[in-house]
């Protein structure tokens, strides 16, 4: 049934997006010293042109956070779609109360992936904007604001995040990871 495979697909789901997350700040921390020392050999050489290699890398970095965000856009829109599913079972009387696994019900898992879909939304909304940006750095505090957007912006992370993760799986029997 569709319902008891959701709970491993959101457990999957929020791994693969918190590996992602860590990854791009890693992809943006190399970005950030490429950029800068090109700022710097610009500002020494007056305007002189990055060695090729430079380049090569920045643009392998901008292409890869550009996968990492169609990654995370699509566990975005596979949460999105598992919450309007659960929202019909949920509207069905005798499925809302249905044991989907332990202690973990219909309407349960309707409210946590709620809960997921809008961090989700926010999160990416702001790995969006970091990445589209990526193309217009002109200085090292562009890069500075963009690594702290995307590092610190974390509506898929933090205390109450992973507390609510935590009671899912809890309620699903799954340990986490």
């Amino acid at each position: 049934m569709e319902l008891r495979r959701m709970p491993k697909t959101i457990e999957a789901d929020a791994q693969t997006w918190n590996r992602l997350v860590a990854n791009g700040v890693w992809r943006l921390q190399v970005y950030a010293e490429l950029c800068s020392k090109t700022f710097e050999n610009r500002n020494l050489c007056n305007n002189a042109i990055t060695t090729p290699t430079d380049k090569r890398l920045t643009k392998h970095i901008k292409k890869v956070m550009k996968n990492i965000l169609e990654i995370l856009r699509n566990i975005q829109q596979r949460t999105d779609y598992m919450w309007k599913r659960v929202r019909l079972y949920n509207d069905d009387e005798d499925l809302k109360h249905l044991c989907i696994s332990r202690e973990l019900t219909t309407s349960k898992l309707h409210d946590f992936l709620q809960f997921l879909t809008l961090r989700y939304d926010y999160e990416w909304e702001v790995k969006e904007m970091v990445v589209l940006e990526l193309e217009l750095v002109s200085n090292d505090n562009d890069v500075d604001i963009l690594l702290k957007a995307w590092r610190d912006n974390r509506h898929a992370g933090g205390a109450e995040f992973d507390a609510k993760l935590k009671e899912f799986y809890k309620s699903t029997n799954i340990t986490a990871t």
